[in-house]
């Protein structure tokens, strides 16, 4: 497709799955601090990324300072995924014989070959870091109880 080998198309396919879960890392601690429902973020573009933000500023000095690097780092991986996912994916011409496949993305002006290691290391990179992140979340700032009943109780 476009060029693009089927590995290639499924390394994309699991940056947008990744950048899914970092993003949920991220409302984890929109909601722990700003009590903020986990919905009304998750899904909405660059809500998460601001929520998190919006978090950090509501945050005890010591507590900002071991969170805000998994924040920062958070907004460099999707920033990178936003220019994978959105470029437009072309042959740029050949290369001893092989078609070179570039994603083009308009708005940075940036190319990226769709042989660079980006490709294959962003998904694990981003999973990773939401797997921190929500470690780091869930370790310094105590649970709040569960936006909705259990579905084992009665109605009110």
């Amino acid at each position: 497709m476009y060029g693009l080998t089927e590995q290639q198309l499924t390394e994309i396919g699991r940056i947008t799955v990744a950048a899914s879960h970092l993003e949920a890392a991220l409302c984890t601690l929109s909601v722990r601090i700003l009590s903020v429902p986990f919905f009304d973020t998750l899904g909405r573009t660059g809500e998460a990324l601001r929520a998190a933000r919006r978090a950090l500023c509501e945050m005890q000095d010591i507590d900002r300072k071991s969170v805000e690097p998994y924040v920062d780092a958070a907004e460099r991986l999707l920033g990178e995924r936003h220019k994978l996912i959105h470029a437009l994916w072309m042959e740029a011409g050949t290369l001893d014989g092989r078609p070179v496949v570039v994603g083009y993305h308009h708005r940075s002006a940036t190319q990226t070959p769709a042989e660079a290691p980006l490709v294959y290391t962003l998904a694990p990179a981003m999973a990773g870091l939401a797997t921190q992140l929500v470690g780091v979340v869930m370790q310094r700032f105590p649970p709040l109880t569960p936006p909705f009943p259990p579905y084992d109780s009665e109605p009110q």
